[in-house]
């Protein structure tokens, strides 16, 4: 297959998740800014964290990991907040544009495409196949499993495109590398881990070594 035969099909995979993000998230995805992505629930505190990132960073210039707003006026240590780095850094540029609401539907909604393409292309360049890396990405990016994060508010582990693109980097058929991509693809997926969900973290750090094994064996 030609490069460009590859690229329109990414092309075509892209357009096709983000079709049915519109779909599975209508009416959310052409009111972004006013409709609040899911159920309310854990996702209000998620918008409250991304309204006071951007303030602590760009008005107040201070950390935005201590507040006095909560549990004043002893504070409160947002480390372990319902709140991921690798989240923060797509919401906050949105939420400085159109609102804090529009920032977290923003990182909610990209997951879906984002996820679906990184299985798309994960499949294909093991099977070759389109149709096959198509189904997977679907079936992966709106899972149920997804789908329940999305309306109940965790963003956090909505952002399954990470530990997805890390596996991308490091595994290739028949000449299985581990490269500086891989390294960066490893560190985002543990940043896109809340810290407050700590059970997320052994559950990386498993599948990560072990992906890691699995390739040092086969190229050995």
């Amino acid at each position: 297959m030609s490069p460009r035969d590859r690229s329109l099909q990414v092309v075509g995979a892209t357009a096709f998740f983000m079709a049915l993000t519109v779909v599975f998230t209508w009416p959310v995805s052409i009111h972004a800014d006013r409709l609040l992505a899911g159920t309310p629930g854990d996702g209000l505190g998620v918008v409250w964290g991304i309204s006071w990132f951007e303030k602590a960073l760009f008005q107040l210039h201070q950390s935005p990991l201590f507040t006095t707003s909560i549990n004043f006026p002893e504070g409160w240590w947002l480390a372990t907040f319902d709140i991921s780095p690798a989240m923060m850094i797509g919401a906050i540029p949105v939420s400085m544009w159109l609102g804090p609401v529009a920032g977290y539907n923003f990182v909610a909604l990209a997951s879906f495409p984002l996820s679906g393409l990184v299985v798309f292309v994960y499949v294909r360049r093991w099977t070759g196949n389109w149709f096959a890396a198509l189904f997977a990405g679907t079936a992966f990016a709106f899972s149920p499993f997804r789908i329940t994060h999305y309306l109940v508010g965790h963003s956090g582990l909505l952002q399954a495109q990470w530990p997805a693109l890390y596996l991308l980097s490091i595994v290739r058929p028949n000449n299985l590398t581990q490269d500086w991509l891989g390294g960066c693809c490893m560190a985002c997926s543990w940043a896109r881990a809340d810290g407050a969900d700590v059970t997320v973290l052994p559950i990386h750090g498993f599948a990560l070594v072990g992906s890691d094994a699995c390739c040092g064996c086969a190229v050995e």
